[in-house]
């Protein structure tokens, strides 16, 4: 019993210290902050605010996945939104729908559940929007577009040495359109959501992969 003890101490040791080399050298553990409406709207349905996620050190960002910039407004704060364009593409938004080069990507079936009801920062307004799922770049995501019309449009070319990100929710948005193209140095891949604003009893939030 006294060597399988030290064995489980020692054990205890090695998994502590490999947790440990891992998080200061290929991930780290963020909490998407509490404290910015308009980020909290953009991020729905794949995110919340307080979610907990694994944030890749070392990872390049390709397209289609979700990222952590430095906020190119904001010193010290961050943004965060699915990668869409890159240098040299044209991205092409209006009604919600986005293009690039010219190509949609067709719409999904709906989300579970299809509508949601959202707070607009700017006005303090409550709007019903509709949720459905998006094949993007090899990648499977919900999306949230307006359930009226939107006259807003943007269209613009990705310049070089940058990205295009594009916010899930794409009616209530805080992306590109908002801040510019972002320097991809400064971006990091979310990997995996350990649990949810709800806690790590949210059975459906916990252990989530976000790529």
């Amino acid at each position: 019993m006294r060597g399988f003890g030290k064995f489980v101490v020692w054990a205890g040791l090695i998994l502590a210290a490999f947790v440990g080399v891992l998080m200061l050298t290929v991930v780290e553990v963020w909490t998407v902050p509490t404290d910015d409406p308009l980020l909290s709207a953009s991020i729905q349905p794949n995110m919340m605010a307080g979610d907990v996620l694994l944030v890749g050190r070392r990872s390049k960002a390709d397209q289609g996945e979700l990222v952590r910039c430095l906020d190119p407004d904001a010193p010290g704060r961050f943004v965060l939104g699915r990668v869409v364009g890159l240098p040299g593409e044209e991205v092409h938004i209006h009604d919600d729908t986005m293009r690039i080069n010219g190509k949609r990507e067709p719409t999904g079936s709906p989300c579970d559940p299809p509508t949601l009801t959202l707070t607009v920062p700017q006005n303090s307004l409550e709007v019903d929007l509709a949720c459905h799922f998006e094949e993007f770049a090899g990648r499977r995501q919900g999306i949230i577009r307006g359930i009226t019309d939107h006259d807003a449009e943007f269209r613009g070319k990705v310049e070089a040495g940058k990205l295009f990100l594009a916010s899930d929710n794409r009616r209530i948005h805080l992306d590109s359109r908002d801040f510019g193209a972002v320097n991809p140095d400064t971006c990091l891949q979310i990997v995996y959501r350990l649990w949810s604003a709800a806690g790590i009893g949210d059975a459906k939030g916990r252990f989530t992969f976000l790529w």
